[in-house]
């Protein structure tokens, strides 16, 4: 793929650390939308070629159209916060998952005392890796675009989340079988229907931050 393509050499092996990578395609982008404002991506020459990688792609072609793109608005809704050790975190909510399942690791770990732990120490790992575990399970069974599918109101409550915490206390990480989706208050949601989902290609995300504190997302 052209990621792959980007990130690793001729050899397939990954760019070593230090490696300047460019990428003017990118560059020019930014460019245009800094000059001409956001209308230049939702119009003209990127917006067409948006269009046209969608519905040209060779084998999962889309239907995107011009106007698709021309005629979207961008929704204001509230944040997903939740508690973690007197800090507020907070993300954008449904239609995203990161915020709710972010915040539902973050409270069952809250159970646990991890700072005496340590980073080190396996067993904070095997507590994180085991919270992520059930908030995805979670994430896979209740959230979607709220728009159209109902989704139960307790993801975050204390409650679950501390009911949830439970299933973590033990010597070992939890077998498979054991991860599953709780049951939230307000259970009422339109759910998957358990083993028929599909494997479908996901994205990567990347958060830099420089010594200056400039960020890029």
């Amino acid at each position: 793929t052209a990621a792959r393509a980007y990130f690793y050499d001729a050899e397939g092996e990954p760019m070593a650390a230090g490696t300047l990578r460019r990428n003017p395609d990118y560059a020019d982008t930014l460019e245009t939308i800094a000059r001409d404002g956001a209308a230049a991506f939702y119009t003209g020459d990127i917006a067409a070629d948006i269009v046209a990688a969608v519905r040209g792609h060779p084998t999962n072609p889309g239907l995107l159209e011009a106007d698709d793109l021309a005629g979207y608005e961008a929704i204001e809704r509230e944040a997903v916060c939740a508690p973690y050790r007197g800090y507020d975190v907070c993300g954008m909510g449904p239609p995203s998952s990161g915020a709710l399942t972010v915040g539902q690791i973050l409270g069952m770990v809250s159970h646990f005392d991890l700072g005496a732990l340590g980073p080190e120490d396996p067993e904070s790992w095997r507590i994180i890796g085991d919270a992520t575990r059930l908030a995805f399970a979670d994430r896979g069974r209740y959230m979607a675009d709220s728009d159209f599918v109902s989704m139960p109101k307790g993801l975050l409550g204390t409650a679950y989340l501390e009911s949830r915490a439970a299933l973590i206390r033990r010597p070992t990480a939890l077998p498979a079988d054991e991860v599953q989706a709780g049951e939230p208050p307000w259970d009422k949601a339109e759910l998957r229907i358990d083993g028929r989902s599909l494997e479908v290609p996901s994205t990567s995300h990347f958060v830099i931050v420089d010594k200056d504190g400039n960020i890029a997302s």
